[in-house]
């Protein structure tokens, strides 16, 4: 059996303090910038597609120029975080994301959940997202340049984090470093999330939590899961 090394405390707080830096250095360098798109600055694309989403949850709205509005910026930060590559997601076709975003919206009561609530398999939070994720493998399909169409685990999983902020981004440097540490193998499906929610639960919670308060005076809503990703991807 291969031996995995073990994620310290000490490595995810060297990562934190190099996310914050970046996270900052992309925020002063946006003031000084007038370009409308936030390529440049993805985890300020996240903050602004979080937020967008949230609004519309609290406020309850899935009119056609809320929804209009929605896909415009989660489609800008799919393409802040490469999902253009080797998919059919374009920047200019933004109305494709409709149906994921109506998808989305029926699932308000996910918004602000931990790693923690998915570790039941049998709890209500736990079963919202395995339906949640069961629809947008068939909305996520249209997608992919394969011959025959299969939603992407990345994509998936970085429209979840970008609208919920409740699971990690399954990137190939997430999955590179979650690989190393023995957390989980493969990409995003309810399997390998659950292996990864009952690991952050079970080590390093106190120390994420701590964190995430951290961030949350950034932008209030910066969840755990939030910040794991942004640590597992400094980290790799």
């Amino acid at each position: 059996m291969e031996k995995t090394e073990t994620l310290t405390d000490k490595q995810l707080e060297g990562a934190f303090k190099t996310f914050m830096k970046k996270r900052n250095e992309q925020a002063d360098k946006k003031q000084q910038d007038d370009g409308e798109h936030l390529s440049s600055y993805p985890l300020l694309a996240w903050e602004t597609c979080i937020t967008r989403f949230a609004d519309a949850f609290e406020s309850g709205k899935s009119d056609t120029k809320t929804v209009d509005a929605l896909c415009k910026c989660l489609n800008e930060y799919l393409v802040c975080w490469g999902m253009t590559r080797n998919s059919n997601l374009t920047r200019e076709h933004y109305e494709e994301q409709e149906q994921v975003v109506r998808a989305i919206l029926k699932f308000p009561k996910l918004c602000g959940k931990n790693p923690e609530d998915f570790c039941d398999e049998y709890g209500d939070a736990y079963r919202q997202l395995y339906d949640l994720y069961e629809t947008l493998k068939g909305c996520c399909a249209k997608f992919s340049r394969a011959q025959e169409p299969k939603a992407s685990g990345t994509l998936i999983s970085k429209t979840i984090l970008g609208t919920l902020g409740i699971v990690p981004g399954y990137d190939q440097k997430v999955r590179a470093v979650l690989k190393k540490y023995g957390i989980t193998t493969g990409s995003f499906n309810m399997e390998t999330f659950k292996k990864f929610a009952c690991y952050f639960t079970k080590h390093h919670v106190e120390t994420i939590a701590t964190m995430t308060e951290e961030a949350q005076k950034l932008c209030p809503l910066y969840t755990r899961a939030k910040v794991i990703d942004s640590l597992l991807w400094f980290i790799g």
